[in-house]
């Protein structure tokens, strides 16, 4: 019988977990430059609609630093990752319309109208959704720590695998027997006509005096002899 224990490890305090702080200052530094070569790109961009480009960039920035967030909070909980990453994204987002005239990103300053912003916020949403894409995206079977769950406090999941040893199976292979029926009586064929020759045959009856065969006295007179091979020489 094998075990697989799984074991909840104890909750990491504050000093062995990433600073919180750390991980929102490296995701918001690191938006300035990625905002940049978009807008680099944008700037050198002969063949992609702008349209197109703003949606790539936005996505672009999401992953980005949806991935900065994991590398320097690797502890934390997606959520928590999650608002790291829209708080560099918006400041991205924001310092890549300014860069770009609003073609890119989100701008946000000396607008005319009060009407929402629906192009920016829907390059925003789609860079949240990929930025969220990417928080969640190839995670491990994560660790259980003791107090995140009530349930789960200081247990211990135990499986169980009993290996089940399947006897083979035998077939018996039943050979039929032929039947034997042993009586007292014997049979006699003629060896000339290959008849059998009754006890009292109406045809009559000859027997050889040299092997014994049984001969009808008809067939006897025929051949006047026996039809077994030892007398014919």
């Amino acid at each position: 019988m094998s075990t697989q224990v799984e074991t909840i490890a104890p909750l990491p305090s504050a000093e062995t977990q990433s600073p919180l702080y750390r991980g929102i200052a490296i995701t918001g530094a690191v938006a300035f430059p990625a905002a940049s070569a978009f807008s680099i790109l944008f700037v050198l961009n002969r063949s992609v609609d702008p349209f197109v480009f703003s949606i790539a960039s936005a996505a672009g920035m999401g992953l980005i630093l949806g991935w900065i967030s994991r590398l320097t909070l690797p502890q934390r909980s997606i959520p928590i990752r999650w608002l790291v990453t829209l708080f560099g994204l918006s400041i991205g987002m924001t310092f890549l319309g300014w860069l770009t005239w609003g073609a890119l990103g989100m701008d946000l300053i000396d607008r005319t109208t009060r009407d929402p912003y629906w192009e920016g916020l829907f390059r925003l949403a789609c860079g949240a959704v990929i930025s969220l894409l990417t928080v969640r995206a190839w995670t491990g079977r994560a660790t259980l720590y003791v107090g995140t769950l009530p349930r789960l406090r200081r247990r211990a999941r135990v499986k169980q695998t009993t290996p089940t040893l399947s006897k083979p199976r035998i077939r018996r292979i039943r050979r039929r027997r032929p039947k034997l029926h042993l009586t007292n009586q014997v049979e006699h064929r003629c060896p000339y006509c290959l008849e059998l020759v009754e006890t009292k045959d109406p045809r009559g009856i000859k027997v050889c005096p040299i092997c014994h065969a049984v001969h009808h006295a008809d067939c006897w007179a025929v051949t006047g002899m026996c039809q077994v091979p030892h007398h014919n020489r």
